[in-house]
C-alpha cells in the first residue's frame, strides 16, 4: 500500500507518486499541480485542476468554475494532459487579457487556435471575462528536456514530510546507507553529504 510522503500546498502525495519523477513513469495530475502551486501566488495565480483544463481547453465545456471569480486574478494557469502522452501548458495573463499554450515538442498552430477558441468560448459565459478583448501571446522556449529530477527536488523543498529522502536531489535513504546523508540542525531537511555545506532553504550550518 501507497503511504503519503509529501504534503506540498494541501497536496498529499503518495510515495510512488514521489519517485515517479526519478525514474521513467508518467508524472500524475496531482504531482503536476502541487509542482505548479510551489511557483505560484496563491493569492494572485489560480491553479486550475488538470481535469478542469482539460474539459475547458480541451472539449469546449463551458459549465465549469461558475463561482470562481477569475477576473480577480492576476493569471490563471493550467497543465494539460494531450493525447495522454505528455503536459502541456496554458498561461492566460488577466491582467494583459492574453493567452499562451506551451507544448514542450512545440506548438502546433491547429493545437494552439482550438484552445484559444474554447478558452474565448468559455470567456462567453462568464459575465465579465466576455468583454475582454483576448489575444495569443506565444512565447519562445526550448524544445523539451527531462526536468523529472528538478520536479522531485521542488517538490521536496516544498514539502511537510522530509525525513526520508534527501531534499536536493530526491533519492531516497535507507538504514543501509544512511551514513551518506546529514540533516540541518534548524529545519530538520536531510541532504546528502555531498550536495552542500549549508542547507538549501534555511541557509543554516548543516
Amino acid at each position: 500500500m501507497s503511504i503519503t510522503s509529501y504534503i506540498v500546498k494541501d497536496f498529499e502525495i503518495t510515495s510512488s507518486a514521489v519517485d515517479r519523477p526519478v525514474g521513467q513513469d508518467w508524472i500524475n495530475d496531482k504531482t503536476i499541480e502541487a509542482y505548479l502551486n510551489c511557483y505560484s501566488d496563491l493569492g494572485s495565480v489560480y491553479i486550475m485542476d488538470s481535469v478542469t483544463a482539460l474539459k475547458i481547453f480541451s472539449e469546449g465545456n463551458s459549465d465549469y468554475l461558475k463561482k470562481i471569480e477569475l477576473e480577480k486574478y492576476v493569471s490563471i494557469i493550467a497543465a494539460i494532459n494531450v493525447n495522454k502522452n505528455h503536459w502541456c501548458l496554458v498561461y492566460i495573463s488577466v491582467v494583459s487579457k492574453s493567452f499562451t499554450f506551451i507544448d514542450p515538442l512545440g506548438e502546433k498552430k491547429r493545437m494552439v487556435n482550438l484552445m484559444f477558441k474554447n478558452w474565448i468560448k468559455y470567456t462567453e459565459s462568464n459575465l465579465i471575462l466576455k468583454d475582454y478583448n483576448w489575444s495569443i501571446l506565444n512565447l519562445n522556449h526550448k524544445i523539451q528536456d527531462d526536468k523529472r529530477a528538478e520536479i522531485h527536488s521542488v517538490l521536496a523543498l516544498n514539502s511537510d514530510s522530509y525525513d526520508t529522502f534527501c531534499t536536493l536531489c530526491g533519492i531516497r535513504y535507507f538504514v543501509y546507507n544512511c551514513k551518506d546523508y546529514k540533516n540541518c540542525h534548524e529545519c530538520k531537511r536531510t541532504f546528502h553529504h555531498s550536495h552542500s555545506s549549508k542547507c538549501l532553504l534555511c541557509n543554516s550550518d548543516l
